[in-house]
């Protein structure tokens, strides 16, 4: 498939964040905030005037460019500037690159010889050794571990992972966070996906990675299919503060007595906004982290 770049200055804060949820609903799989511009990819089979009006129906003072000349092979793009990153127990490349990746399962370390994985991500816990390998194909479905919000999303998922779990992913994406999730022992995964390319995707990744059999794959709303899930005992929400907050209630309800939630995309200055949205129904932090400017946290419910 073939993509277009779009990119859109706002100056608004609140703006920018509606924006970005407008992108996600006209048909982009992921967006990224650099300062006051938001960057993000289309297939082509999106028209771009579909993408002009829903951002000039959040803001008539944003300014869209739908870069309409230059399509990009997101694979040819991605292949070379993606590498292997550790986090914990888990490692993550991309097909390309899993002789590097076995080679760093084989060593326990992040040192591979020949400087093979020189893309590899350093992280305070190099001391533990990684012990399984997630392969994921980059594309425009949000999670390769190059992220922020998928570093620390992983890092606290191992932390509250219990064998045997059974959690839902909202947002999957490429389904790694669920990939990662039967690695560790969950007994079930449900991965939910709205963008029915990065479902496809994340279907995919899963069979690639021999756990298609514990994960899950559904494309649609999480809030129409999360209660069909339920009782799951962890929840992961790699997604927009505005959305979680919108799930906070669908999320409490579908988690079983001291279930978890762990939620991530969510910028470090909205962390007070997001809580006092879970606060009412007695959510509790477990632990949280700021990496790069984003705020993640392991939430945990009454037992």
């Amino acid at each position: 498939m073939r993509w277009w770049p779009v990119t859109v200055r706002a100056s608004d804060a609140a703006h920018r964040r509606q924006i970005g949820e407008a992108l996600i609903g006209a048909g982009a799989s992921s967006v990224l905030e650099e300062g006051d511009a938001l960057l993000t990819l289309f297939p082509d089979t999106v028209p771009r005037e579909l993408v002009r009006r829903a951002v000039r129906r959040v803001s008539i003072t944003a300014v869209c460019t739908c870069d309409a000349s230059r399509e990009v092979d997101v694979q040819a793009t991605l292949h070379g500037t993606v590498g292997v990153h550790r986090e914990g127990r888990i490692a993550i490349a991309p097909p390309w690159l899993v002789h590097e990746a076995q080679a760093i399962l084989a060593n326990g370390c992040l040192d591979v010889p020949g400087g093979a994985a020189s893309g590899t991500t350093p992280n305070e816990h190099e001391h533990t050794t990684a012990r399984h390998l997630v392969l994921i194909e980059p594309g425009m479905a949000f999670g390769t571990g190059e992220h922020a919000t998928t570093r620390a999303a992983l890092r606290l998922l191992e932390h509250a992972l219990h064998p045997g779990d059974v959690v839902a992913d909202l947002g999957a994406g490429s389904a790694v966070l669920s990939i990662a999730a039967a690695m560790l022992g969950a007994r079930q995964v449900v991965a939910i996906e709205m963008d029915e390319h990065a479902a496809a995707e994340g279907e995919r990744n899963a069979q690639r990675n021999g756990v298609d059999d514990r994960v899950t794959v559904l494309c649609g709303d999480a809030a129409a299919l999360l209660p069909l899930v339920a009782p799951v005992r962890l929840v992961v929400a790699n997604i927009l503060s505005t959305v979680v907050i919108a799930l906070e209630e669908l999320m409490r309800d579908a988690l079983q007595p001291g279930g978890e939630a762990i939620i991530s995309g969510v910028l470090a200055a909205e962390r007070e906004e997001v809580l006092a949205a879970f606060a009412p129904r007695g959510w509790n932090v477990v632990e949280e982290t700021v990496d790069e400017g984003w705020w993640s946290a392991r939430l945990a419910v009454p037992c």
